[in-house]
């Protein structure tokens, strides 16, 4: 039988990884002379993850990805754990968006566009970086947008079948547990 927990952190384990690669093979191009894809697999399935969690899961999920995020794969040690927790965080406070499937994936690809917007605004605080908003958007967020969308039908379409497995060894256990005791019964224990 397959099990919940490791499977979860294998997932988390492929979708950091799968970032890394992307982000390897594909390098941005921060002079914008290009167009660059800034993959946000990781990111997107730590908010399918947790926005139907409680708030101390939530928050505890946020900072642990945001930690391991910054110190295995890619990121950076302050921003990271500070931006997956909040983004965790403000995941579950919107659950009738959440729950809706059209709201949610506004929602999560919101914070996955916040994740590249925060960066280039402190860049464009603390160097002298001459390219526009709009160039910006257009030369690093266009396929950045369409990959997050991708995999955020990807993500939640196996969360949602991972979520019905579950659910149907659940009932499945709690039925020949129910047969075990009619059986205990039968027998006069």
């Amino acid at each position: 039988m397959i099990r919940k927990h490791p499977l979860i952190l294998a997932g988390f384990a492929l979708l950091g990884l799968l970032d890394g690669f992307i982000a390897y093979a594909w390098p941005a191009n921060y002079m914008l002379t290009g167009f660059s894809v800034i993959p946000h697999f990781y990111l997107i399935g730590l908010l399918v993850f947790v926005y139907n969690k409680d708030t101390l899961t939530r928050v505890l999920a946020g900072l642990l990805a945001g930690l391991v995020h910054a110190f295995v794969f890619q990121g950076s040690f302050p921003f990271d754990p500070v931006y997956f927790t909040a983004a965790a965080w403000l995941a579950g406070l919107a659950p009738r968006w959440s729950n809706s499937m059209r709201y949610s994936w506004l929602f999560f690809l919101l914070f996955a566009f916040g994740f590249d917007l925060l960066p280039w605004i402190w860049l464009r605080i603390t160097t002298p970086l001459n390219a526009s908003i709009l160039r910006w958007l257009w030369r690093m967020e266009t396929f950045t947008l369409l990959l997050n969308i991708a995999s955020l039908w990807v993500i939640r379409y196996a969360a949602d079948v991972m979520d019905r497995y579950f659910k149907i060894v659940r009932v499945r256990q709690a039925r020949e547990d129910r047969k075990k005791l009619a059986q205990l019964h039968a027998a006069g224990r």
